[in-house]
Formats: structure tokens, sequence, C-alpha cells
């Protein structure tokens, strides 16, 4: 029961309108567009990748930004060193939305290299051209997976921070949390801009960038998160943790594991549970004194989140297994045909549950799919023994059924799967 975060995308709508300006061009042939000089040498597929630098240029300038003047030559070879100087080649057969996404990269770089460091204009620079070039952009899907990379190695101010500084004021605070000091002065910046707490707005991104990409705009899956191994926590965890993302893994020694925060001083702390069926996650914060029940039976990564965006701060938590949580059975049958399926179950106990949940999943391709979800209301008194049944007309599409809980804290506890055997 994924949850989707839904936050604003910038797409380049217009992309598309610049192979329409491609008419035929005589080598040599200059074009000069918002200070660039555009150069080709007349070898085939220059003209198209000449139109994309320009398509590129007016846009980063009708966007605000003020280059100062360059020279973009288009050749059949890039590298040929006998080529006249260039502050950019491109070549005359690489894919136009290539060429796209290296031009706007170049010219924010250049501008931003007036009042930023260069380091710090490259990461904005790539933030620009990824955001505005189209999705079959390969640098664009390349930038996507580093930025998931850094994020789960637990970098924030080059991906996370930038990321809401363009979400909330696009180029015009991007550039203005690039040109002062990173990370004290991009926060302060951030901070005078946003209605709202910073620490959140920055945190929503992290776990939409950690359980679910598409939220954000990009085609690259969800990152594979840490396991146990090095970041081991099973006893809890005490003490000051560093400005940044912490991935804190869930040890898989019982059915659940319940999580205490003791103390937190000035950080955002979740925990995060991925299903194994693709898109599906659930993420709950944990708050000071509270104890959340993380189920994992049927989960294939769950674990604590805590961002951090002051020099100093500090977390305790404590974890203790929990035993047939959240329901005890004492029976469960199941049977299935052409013409109906039952599953009827007897629960010796269920605690905190708030209803059951049968799922008929179907594969496709190497991963599975729900083709139904079905909710059926818990029967109060959930320390007595109650019988459940569910009734539904047979589909051949389907390949296994799951019976899940829907407990209290939000998450599902997968109670067991029922594979549909054919004939």
């Amino acid at each position: 029961m994924g949850r989707t975060v839904r936050l604003p995308v910038v797409w380049l709508v217009a992309f598309v309108v610049f192979l329409g300006a491609t008419g035929a061009r005589a080598q040599g042939q200059v074009d000069i567009v918002a200070n660039v000089r555009i150069e080709v040498d007349g070898s085939p597929g220059s003209h198209q990748v000449a139109a994309a630098a320009q398509a590129a240029a007016r846009t980063v300038h009708a966007r605000g930004w003020r280059t100062p003047g360059m020279v973009i030559r288009v050749l059949e070879n890039p590298f040929d060193a006998t080529a006249p100087g260039s502050d950019l080649a491109l070549g005359s057969l690489e894919p136009v939305e290539e060429a796209f996404f290296r031009t706007v990269e170049a010219l924010v770089r250049r501008d931003l290299g007036r009042v930023a460091p260069p380091s710090r204009a490259a990461v904005a620079a790539r933030l620009v051209a990824a955001h505005l070039s189209p999705p079959s952009a390969k640098l664009r899907r390349a930038w996507q997976e580093s930025w998931l990379a850094s994020l789960v190695g637990g970098e924030v101010t080059e991906t996370a921070l930038v990321e809401t500084a363009w979400r909330i004021g696009e180029d015009d605070l991007l550039r203005a949390v690039t040109a002062v000091p990173w990370p004290e002065g991009a926060l302060a910046v951030l901070a005078d801009r946003l209605e709202g707490d910073l620490l959140d707005a920055v945190s929503e991104v992290v776990l939409a960038g950690l359980f679910n990409p598409s939220g954000l705009g990009f085609e690259a899956p969800a990152p594979l998160l840490p396991g146990l191994q090095g970041r081991r926590l099973v006893d809890g965890v005490g003490g000051e943790l560093g400005f940044g993302v912490h991935i804190l893994p869930l040890p898989a020694r019982a059915s659940a594991e319940a999580v205490s925060v003791l103390r937190n001083q000035g950080m955002a702390v979740h925990v995060g549970v991925r299903y194994p069926f693709p898109g599906q996650y659930d993420v709950v914060r944990l708050r000071e004194g509270e104890e959340v029940a993380v189920p994992l039976r049927g989960v294939s990564w769950a674990g604590v989140v805590a961002v951090n965006l002051s020099l100093r701060g500090a977390l305790s938590l404590t974890t203790r297994p929990l035993a047939e949580y959240p329901v005890a059975l004492e029976r469960w049958d199941f049977a299935a045909s052409a013409e109906n399926v039952v599953i009827s179950w007897e629960t010796q106990w269920h605690d905190g549950v708030l209803g059951f949940v049968v799922e008929a999943m179907a594969r496709a391709g190497k991963s599975w799919q729900s083709l139904q979800r079905d909710f059926l209301p818990v029967a109060d008194g959930g320390e007595d023994p109650f019988s459940y049944c569910y009734l539904q007309v047979g589909d051949d599409r389907v390949q296994l059924y799951r019976l899940l809980a829907l407990t209290k804290d939000g998450f599902l506890a997968e109670i067991g799967t029922f594979p549909v055997v054919a004939p």
C-alpha cells in the first residue's frame, strides 16, 4: 500500500519543437543564440544537433540564465585536436537529447562559475540539465542513478538539499543557493524562502528518493538500500549522528520489530518498509516517546531513515523483537477452483489490527502485480479468538493470493501466501 509523494515536476514541454527548425545548412554556417555562437561542419546529423543546442540556449536564456559568450561547435569528430577551439564540442552523430542535456549543463555551469566554486556549479548545472531534458536522455537517467546512489551513501547537500531548492523556486532559488557557502548558507537561504519546516521539506525529498523515485519524476528505479552488514541495528543506537542521511536497517529476528525513539535532537526520523512488489512501500514518522511496530514478514527491506541538517544532531533508538505480531493464527484453510476462491482463518488474537487485506496477484515478467485488493474489517476484541472468511469469484489470471493485516501504525504485515495450483 505504497504512498506516493506528490511533488511538482518540471518538464521541458517545448523540447520537441526544435527539430522543426532544422533546415539545410552549409558547412561552417554560424548561428548566434542568446550570446552563444553555434557552428556546424556540415557533416550528416550536424544540423539536428545544432538545432538541439539552439533550443537549449533559448531555454536557459528564457529561464534567466545569462551565460558569458560561448562557442559551441558541432563536428563529425568532436575529439579532433586540429579543429578550431570551442567551449563545447558536440558530435554530429550523438542523439539530440544528449546534445540538449550537455548544452544546458555547459551554459548553466558557465553562468554559475562566476559566483560559485567549480564543483558546486557543476552539481547545480547537471541538476538543471536533468530536469529540463526529455525522459529519453540517457544522461538524464545516469544523473538520476548517481543522485540516488549518493543519497543512499548519506550525502544530502548535493542531492536532496539542491533538489528541494529547485522544487521550491526553480532556477532563481537554485542560483541563490549555489552562490553561498554549503551547507550553512544554503540552509539559511532555503529557510528564508520556504513556508514551513525546511527539515520536513528535505526529508520528503529524501524519502521519495529512497522509496519512490517516480514521485520525484525520476525514471530510475528505487535504489538498493544497505543491509545489516556494517550498519547493524539490533539493540538500538545512541549518540551524535553527523550531517546528512543515515539509513539503519532493522534485523529480521522475529515477526516484527518494535522501534522507539528515546531522544531526538534536531532530526527527522522515519521508519520505512519496502514490499517485494514494485512501487509498494510505507513510511511512518517516528516521534520521541512513541513505539512503532514494524512487521518484517513479507517485506523486502525495513529500517530507520534519519535526516540531520544541523552540525549537531543526536538520536537514541531502542528496538525489541515481537513474536507472532500482529496476529496469532489458530487455523487457516484455502480452496480455489474456476468458480470460487475461499480463504478462511481463525485468529487466537490480533494486536492493533485495523483490518485484513486479501490481494490477488499475477506474474508480470520477473515481478508480481496486484490484480485485486479487498479489505475485511477486523472484529472488535482482538484478544479473543475470531473466525473470518473471504469468498470471491474465481479468476484464471490469478496465480497467488496474499493474506495481510493492516496494522494501526499503517503497515501491511503478511500472514500467509496461497499459490493457485493449475490443474
